[in-house]
């Protein structure tokens, strides 16, 4: 018998975060199989601050009662407002069907003080059949907090679509016999192309990135481009502080590109960086710049390690007075290394797909 399943997600690109980004991956996979039994039900909030949450409030417990959730086997939750409205909506036995994703540390924040909002957390965490994480390090934080539910909280990559490197596996993999012949299109000119793809918010590290490159072109004499995709609270801020600094010819901000788009933009740059400063739960535009063979350079904090091939790519720590020196010799060691690091960061991207993610929270 195939098992029933509702998705509920409150998040949903272009708006909100990783939450949003892995239902929008979820909904494609599952639109690829024939037979799933999945009811996928996004429910958007409304660009009016009270009204919004009141009308979001009316559309959550109107799809509570129109899906008829008795009739389901398993229920996905898959981010924090959906635990605050299931909290407040279902049943105990509906909540014993629900499975929770966890997609950061952020509902954490609720239980440093006594609210509405931390009890319902509560009550739909305790009855669930499942806590999902979608890292270790994000499951370490969760038991942590919560060590009497240590036995129903596991953790599971998301990852990325197979489409999106399954090219790049079998080219690289014939090529591996003889990667002195292979041909990279990477550090082929003197121009080094760097790329961020990303919410653009203070806390996803674009300072010190911003003052990273400034000393790279200014200090180190080095000729570099920055392409930022992306759209946030923060990116007037940050246009405003590479005008200051004279970049503007140096630095493209993009703006929101949808994912076809973005993946074009991986193949043209030479390398792909994110530095935040606050603890993320993974690293999912880390997988796909390397599922591409792109170079990456991240941050050696949260679970941002967990995405990242330590062997070929550098991770920084919070040293940030050797940023640069760092960066310009990584940078200048791949033009004799690219091939290495292309096929090497391919073959570790293939272990992150998101279909095995996919057939494990629905149990296809």
């Amino acid at each position: 018998m195939v098992c029933k399943v509702l998705f509920l997600c409150t998040e949903y690109p272009p708006k909100g975060g990783g939450a949003g980004v892995v239902a929008s991956r979820l909904k494609k996979d599952i639109d690829l199989l024939e037979n799933a039994n999945v009811k996928f039900v996004k429910i958007t909030k409304p660009n009016f601050r009270f009204f919004g949450t009141v009308i979001l409030l009316f559309k959550f417990l109107f799809i509570s009662i129109m899906s008829r959730l008795g009739t389901y086997d398993k229920i996905i939750i898959n981010d924090t407002d959906s635990i605050i409205l299931s909290g407040l909506f279902f049943k105990k036995k509906y909540l014993e069907r629900v499975s929770v994703v966890i997609h950061g540390k952020f509902f954490l924040n609720y239980f440093n003080k006594n609210s509405i909002r931390r009890r319902l957390i509560y009550k739909v965490l305790y009855s669930s059949r499942e806590i999902i994480c979608v890292s270790k390090f994000i499951k370490s934080e969760v038991c942590n907090h919560f060590s009497e539910w240590e036995h129903k909280i596991n953790f599971f990559y998301c990852g990325i679509p197979r489409s999106l490197f399954q090219n790049k596996i079998s080219s690289s993999s014939s090529s591996s016999s003889s990667s002195s012949s292979s041909s990279s299109s990477r550090f082929i000119n003197e121009t080094v192309t760097l790329l961020s793809v990303s919410r653009i918010e203070k806390y996803k590290g674009y300072d010190r990135m911003l003052n990273i490159f400034n000393c790279l072109v200014k200090d180190h004499g080095m000729n570099l481009i920055w392409n930022v995709v992306g759209n946030g609270s923060y990116l007037e801020d940050f246009k405003s502080k590479v005008e200051q600094l004279g970049l503007s010819d140096k630095i493209n901000c993009l703006g929101y590109l949808d994912s076809d788009m973005v993946i074009d933009w991986y193949a043209k740059c030479d390398v792909f960086w994110s530095l935040p400063t606050v603890e993320e739960a993974f690293g999912l535009t880390f997988l796909e710049a390397q599922s591409q063979g792109v170079p990456v350079i991240g941050n050696q904090i949260g679970g941002v390690p967990e995405a990242i091939n330590k062997s070929t790519n550098l991770l920084l720590t919070s040293e940030e007075v050797l940023d640069a020196k760092l960066v310009k010799e990584y940078i200048i060691s791949l033009y004799n290394n690219i091939n290495v690091v292309e096929m090497g960061n391919v073959k570790f991207s293939k272990d992150f797909q998101s279909e095995n993610f996919r057939d494990y929270i629905f149990g296809l």
